[in-house]
């Protein structure tokens, strides 16, 4: 199973966008239909449906060439770097994620476990010189990971996927039993 696994660049698995911001000067960009995630809304959410800011139709079409179709694999790249999430539908991002559309032979949820593991990388990947770290979309797509076969990967993503539902479901749980307490 492990000869079947190789080293391949982030650019390789499909098409990286980074995110962009519609002017901010003209309210009528912001307050529509589509998400507008950025680091905040990476919190910890493996699938990301709403975000704390939405843009509208004319927001939209300033940047419609960063617009990102659901499973895209969204990481924050600038200052809190490693932050990571999945569109579920579509979306669009500030500078401050690199995402990725992923290509036929690259599970987005493989892909979004894969990402949530390269803390290291990232931070190698930086810019040095600044307050804070900064992966250009060029030394993102430049970092490499371990990709198994497709079959491998949708296999991993699925039990690391109830795992996290698990947690979650406990998490939650807990949560109501302290409420009814109160």
């Amino acid at each position: 199973m492990g000869a079947e696994w190789r080293y391949r660049r982030i650019g390789e698995l499909g098409r990286v966008v980074t995110g962009k911001t519609p002017p901010t000067n003209d309210p009528a960009n912001f307050g529509g239909a589509y998400p507008f995630i950025t680091i905040p809304d990476l919190d910890g959410r493996r699938d990301i449906s709403s975000s704390l800011r939405t843009l509208s139709d004319a927001g939209a079409s300033h940047i419609r060439t960063s617009m990102l179709p659901a499973g895209a694999v969204m990481m924050s790249c600038i200052a809190t770097v490693g932050r990571c999430g999945i569109t579920t539908r579509p979306s669009f991002t500030n500078q401050q994620i690199n995402s990725l559309i992923c290509g036929p032979e690259f599970s987005p949820e493989y892909a979004f476990y894969c990402f949530s593991q390269l803390g290291q990388e990232l931070n190698a990947a930086g810019s040095g010189g600044s307050v804070y770290t900064n992966v250009s979309k060029g030394r993102f797509e430049s970092i490499s990971v371990r990709v198994p076969p497709l079959e491998d990967q949708r296999a991993i993503a699925s039990v690391l996927g109830a795992l996290d539902d698990k947690i979650e479901l406990n998490r939650t749980g807990a949560l109501h039993v302290v409420v009814r307490r109160l």
